[in-house]
């Protein structure tokens, strides 16, 4: 090895005898000689450098590539030299090196260090061979194979640094002359190169014919042995019938650049896809992809847009698209997800290796989006986890064994206009802070569950039907306050709303005809847990008519105890704020209080509740309860709203409801009296005059 020194901006092999030096010195000081700059012909040009490898593997996994463009001459390098800033080391065919021994992969060229015109070669370390070997099923046949010295404990480059620039020398010597190519502007360390790419990715030259310079350099997939074809702007087709650019969609996405728009013809592909760039991937009418679809931590954004996949997208520290696809369920237990080994034959999905699971759609550290797509038979439809917040929109998910559509571990999706139906346990699981709108959800056991949020969740104008257990459930051991308005919470065979030891604000939604209560309160002290105190929602403003038990009901001393009959303290009970809320036709109570229970009860109004408007002969409901016909429109036709003269209008509960609307959207305290004061209604629709309100802004309408 040749140790070298530094002069300025100029380095020179120390090599060279000291007349030497001093003339080499002499002619860039005199001469104006740029050793950054070829001095020959570009007989072979530096392609790659693979210096970013993943941790672990820095001694094992790096290379060069080396090209010789179409239309040139064969080029035998034997013995030329490599400079990375640190060592020269001379090239020498795998074979030379270590007789014998082979590289995984087929048809490599490891007897012979002559790079044919059109082809490359790939500079390997010597210790390659006791790495991962992670190149075998990428490197095309026909690849050369070099490596580096001849002595033991040579390496690439004494460890290649993606700080380092690079030059290429001919097998004469190493002055300016004998430059051949460089990667990184050796002379000037001014400019925006050599690249540090991410973990995993290698920096290519994007136009062979091109000078060392930033803008013909970027960072990308890597692309051992071969130049990635395609790039930003540009379009290559798959066909399995032939006749097309590929016949395999894996083998367009092991050599198209990022950018690239994969379009693929109709017919089924029985293969597992790896992302290694950010790539467009397209399909036809009835292109198939029969296998799983692997994104690990690639740069940009990917799409994956009209297909029909039997198997699994598993997205990671990544953006992507998912667009308009057909995810069929059915199959997913019987695919097989790779082999968690580091062997040569395994499938090309490492990343995913253990991360795959029973879901259709799974956004893990990513970001990107999830839109009219086709869900059906998963465990999980969609899901996002670990800090990810993707926009999950227009869906249609049904037939889930756990949930639909479920977000874990810090994640906030934006979930909306989603049609979920039939799921096993849950339409909508989240925790933290999704916002969760405009969904319609059926048959599942739980409709929409928030579940120890620690932030702020807000769930608005959906509506749920047809669930088993209850349609809405907030529980929280957490800080996180949700904020559940504007909803129709309907036709369900257990409870319309439950908290479980949770706080939360339930306004301005319509809760009606379900087949247990409207709205069920837990809370307060639960002695298993020490003396945590929970369970003060706040339910304003909302309609809850016609449900089978009771129209709300809040526990007490028999709900909060675990195992004894210790006496409550002050506060450890359930200490709701119920204001503003229409309650009638309850096939129970109107309030149902359990003993001990502390609502705050402000501007209810109690209407035709079988049993009694509540469970203590009317004493329970608060001195500004109102206990007369709400006079909706037309409650037998499901329309809820106030008829002029309801005793409802301007006589809610006045404070600040989430949204500052009602249940149509309208503003929340209009004057709906004319007596020059807006105040909101009792219940989630407010009153609409003949000409319109004046309402709280102070702009002067019609009043009625």
């Amino acid at each position: 090895m040749q140790n070298l020194f530094e002069c300025g901006a100029v380095r020179v092999p120390g090599s060279l005898s000291s007349v030497g030096r001093l003339a080499l010195l002499l002619g860039f000081l005199l001469g104006g000689l740029a050793m950054a700059q070829p001095a020959q012909a570009q007989t072979v040009v530096i392609s790659e450098v693979m210096a970013e490898t993943p941790a672990g593997n820095h001694d094992t996994d790096e290379y060069i590539e080396l090209c010789v463009p179409a239309g040139g001459a064969d080029v035998d390098v034997a013995g030329w030299q490599i400079w990375d800033g640190d060592d020269v080391d001379a090239l020498v065919a795998w074979d030379t090196r270590a007789p014998g021994t082979t590289p995984d992969g087929t048809g490599l060229v490891t007897t012979d260090a002559t790079i044919p015109q059109g082809g490359c070669a790939l500079i390997l370390d010597p210790d390659y061979l006791g790495g991962s070997q992670p190149y075998a099923d990428m490197m095309p046949a026909g690849t050369v194979i070099l490596t580096v010295g001849l002595l033991a404990g040579d390496a690439l480059g004494n460890g290649l640094a993606s700080s380092n620039p690079i030059t290429l020398y001919t097998g004469v010597g190493t002055d300016p002359a004998d430059v051949v190519d460089t990667y990184g502007t050796p002379d000037d360390s001014s400019d925006a190169i050599p690249i540090t790419p991410s973990e995993g990715r290698s920096v290519y030259r994007i136009d062979l014919a091109g000078a060392d310079e930033a803008s013909n350099w970027a960072e990308g997939a890597v692309t051992p042995g071969y130049r990635a074809s395609g790039g930003a702007g540009s379009t290559v087709t798959v066909s399995a019938a032939g006749g097309e650019d590929y016949t395999t969609i894996s083998a367009a996405l092991l050599d198209v650049a990022g950018g690239t728009t994969v379009q693929v013809s109709s017919g089924t592909y029985t293969e597992d896809l790896v992302f290694r760039d950010a790539i467009t991937l397209v399909g036809g009418s009835g292109t198939i992809v029969e296998g799983n679809i692997c994104i690990d931590e690639v740069n940009g954004t990917s799409t994956i847009q009209d297909l029909i996949i039997t198997g699994r997208l598993y997205a990671h520290d990544t953006e992507v698209a998912v667009t308009n696809n057909t995810f069929n369920g059915d199959t997913l237990d019987d695919l097989s997800v790779g082999d968690d080994d580091d062997s040569a034959g395994d499938d090309g999905l490492l990343p995913c290796v253990g991360a795959l699971t029973a879901t259709a759609i799974e956004f893990d550290f990513a970001q990107g989006s999830a839109t009219g797509n086709t869900v059906s038979g998963a465990g999980t439809g969609i899901l996002a986890d670990n800090g990810s917040n993707p926009v999950v929109s227009g869906n249609s998910v049904t037939d889930a064994a756990d949930a639909a559509i479920k977000c874990s571990n810090g994640s906030a999706p934006q979930v909306e206009n989603n049609t979920v139906s039939g799921s096993g346990d849950y339409g909508i699981h989240c925790t933290y802070s999704p916002t969760i709108e405009g969904n319609t959800i059926s048959g599942s056991n739980t409709g929409i569950w928030i579940h120890n949020s620690t932030a702020v969740a807000s769930v608005l104008d959906n509506d749920v039907a047809g669930t088993q257990v209850v349609a809405i459930s907030v529980t929280a051991d957490g800080a996180g306050i949700p904020n559940i308005y504007g909803n129709t919470i309907h036709d369900n065979d257990g409870d319309g709303v439950q908290f479980n030891w949770a706080d939360g604000v339930l306004a301005s939604n319509l809760i009606r005809n379900n087949s247990g209560a409207g709205v069920v309160i837990f809370g307060g002290y639960k002695e298993f847990i020490g003396t945590e105190i929970l369970g003060h929602p706040t339910v304003i403003g909302n309609t809850i008519v016609g449900n089978v038990v009771d129209g709300i009901g809040v526990g007490g001393n028999n709900t909060q105890l675990e195992s004894t009959e210790t006496p409550l303290a002050a506060g450890q009970v359930a200490m709701p704020t119920i204001g503003g809320n229409i309650v009638s036709g309850s096939g129970s109570y109107g309030l149902h209080l359990e003993d001990g229970a502390t609502p705050a009860l402000e501007n209810n109004l109690y209407w035709s509740n079988l049993a009694g408007d509540d469970n203590d002969s009317g004493n329970s409901l608060g001195a500004t309860a109102t206990l007369e016909d709400p006079l909706f429109v037309d409650e037998v036709g499901g329309d809820y709203s106030l008829s002029e003269g309801s005793p409802a209008i301007d006589a809610g509960y006045d404070t600040t409801y989430p949204g500052d609307r009602d249940l149509d959207g309208n503003a929340r305290s209009v004057d709906g009296d004319g007596d020059s004061v807006a105040t909101p209604d009792i219940g989630a629709i407010e009153y609409t005059c003949p000409g319109g309100c004046d309402d709280d802004s102070g702009d002067d309408d019609d009043s009625g």
